[in-house]
């Protein structure tokens, strides 16, 4: 699997990387990758791409679906399977964080465990979603 998605992102990303000279340099790859850093060993990142969870918070795991956290989910799970990486010249990353991480008010389902109904809260999804907030470089690289 590590490899086939090694292959896969580097592929993408050989797709989306602007040409030498084009007048946008600035792309922004997101989305549900599940991406596992143990098995896909840690992304193919070349030349101005980077991810930017690890650029705004490098000591934070930064786990996209956390059943911790998640009351949701009733199996265990902590991983960062959701990724953002970008390839920035006249913009850089200011932040990133996770949202989606609270129940949703007054919205419950029924879930089975153990011949038991279980009354769960509803959270917006499995994942939790990632906003990324860029600052304008004043001096593209």
């Amino acid at each position: 699997q590590g490899k086939r998605r090694q292959a896969q992102l580097r592929k993408a990303l050989e797709e989306l990387t602007p040409p030498e000279g084009s007048p946008c340099q600035d792309v922004i790859y997101a989305g549900d990758m599940n991406w596992d850093d143990e098995t896909d060993k840690p992304p193919p990142l070349e030349g101005r791409w980077i991810d930017a969870w690890v650029k705004a918070n490098p000591t934070d795991p930064g786990a996209t679906i956390d059943t911790d956290r998640n009351p949701m989910l009733t199996y265990k799970l902590k991983k960062r399977l959701d990724r953002i990486f970008c390839h920035l010249l006249r913009w850089d990353v200011h932040s990133i964080v996770t949202l989606g991480t609270e129940p949703i008010p007054g919205v419950t389902y029924n879930k089975m465990l153990r011949n038991k109904v279980h009354t769960r809260p509803v959270l917006p999804s499995d994942h939790f979603g990632l906003l990324l907030r860029l600052k304008r470089n004043e001096e593209p690289q």
